[in-house]
């Protein structure tokens, strides 16, 4: 190979490799927004749950009220019906 050659050879060599680093960069950014992306979804998921898991425990406590005054008017009833018989 001539010097020429070789020096145009090198010189491709280095655009190849700066339109790699480049594209290392633009990839490595966009895994940045990604992740952030991602972060952020999940924080929300996050808060959803929580929001979710307080209404479960607001609606178990109510129904369990609910079934607790159910079973005094029964047990009140049926007493009342004894008293009357």
């Amino acid at each position: 190979m001539m010097l020429t050659e070789l020096r145009r050879t090198v010189q491709s060599l280095e655009i190849d490799l700066d339109s790699m680093r480049n594209t290392k960069i633009s990839l490595e950014n966009s895994l940045r927004e990604v992740e952030a992306r991602y972060a952020l979804q999940m924080e929300q998921l996050n808060g959803i749950l929580l929001h979710l898991d307080s209404n479960s425990m607001q609606t178990i406590q109510k129904t369990t009220i609910c079934r607790t005054v159910d079973g005094k008017v029964v047990s009140e009833t049926n007493d009342t019906k004894v008293l009357r018989h």
